[in-house]
């Protein structure tokens, strides 16, 4: 059985009723489970439903990805502004580059600003 949900419905052992629209206690639903079946016969109807899937999945990679970017930039933009105030109190660039992680020469960029 090559369609995955007939493949599902065999191997819990009720394929013969499965598509069955007397089988459910709704008709409407057997109705639906036939329509259902149907479209996923069609290569076309497949072929679509694959592309939309794929470009979902792509939708959320790139969001996830735009989110922690975001993120990191915020950060980042945290990092600045805490290393400027820590500038304006005197405090020493190597102390700060110890603690914060950025280099002397983007503390020095920084208290130029």
């Amino acid at each position: 059985i090559s369609n995955p949900i007939a493949r599902k419905a065999h191997n819990m052992g009720e394929f013969d009723d499965f598509f069955d629209p007397e089988s459910f206690s709704d008709p409407g639903l057997g109705k639906t489970v036939n329509e259902l079946w149907r479209l996923s016969q069609d290569p076309e109807v497949v072929t679509a439903y694959e592309e939309r899937l794929r470009w979902y999945n792509d939708e959320i990679n790139a969001r996830s990805h735009a989110r922690n970017e975001g993120i990191k930039e915020g950060r980042m933009e945290g990092k600045k502004e805490m290393v400027k105030g820590l500038l304006q109190a005197g405090v020493n660039a190597d102390v700060i580059a110890s603690s914060s992680g950025l280099s002397i020469d983007e503390i020095v960029s920084l208290r130029q600003h």
